[in-house]
């Protein structure tokens, strides 16, 4: 049994991250939002909020707060636990936002990334014991 799961696992589990990567670079066609707009959509507007006083409430500076919604800074670990304690959405949907659009952005520039795919033993390493 071991040797057919060896056999086969490694074409399935290949074409499952083809199949991811396929669909990553389809959707990142698609600009991605930054986390910076969902927070200004769904936290400060829904709540009548002013940046000074979400800053306020998220106890950070309202320079860091602007910064953020502007998208000119991401959604970092101990912003997504100062957003979940405030506004109640986990912070690791906050996280997993912010890796989506980073993704999406470097997805968009995939092509001018040089690395050819590996295929077996590196060069140096053939023909030792």
């Amino acid at each position: 049994m071991w040797r057919f799961f060896r056999k086969y696992s490694a074409p399935l589990v290949e074409c499952r991250l083809s199949l991811y990567i396929r669909a990553v670079r389809a959707n990142a066609n698609r600009q991605a939002m930054h986390p910076g707009t969902t927070v200004r959509q769904d936290c400060l507007e829904k709540n009548g909020l002013s940046v000074t006083d979400a800053a306020r409430i998220l106890g950070v500076d309202r320079q860091t707060l602007s910064n953020l919604l502007n998208a000119r800074s991401g959604i970092s670990p101990e912003m997504a636990i100062r957003l979940e304690k405030a506004f109640g959405m986990p912070a690791r949907q906050w996280l997993m936002r912010q890796l989506e659009h980073e993704l999406a952005e470097a997805m968009h520039k995939a092509d001018g990334i040089d690395v050819q795919p590996f295929s077996g033993v590196p060069s140096e390493m053939r023909g030792r014991s």
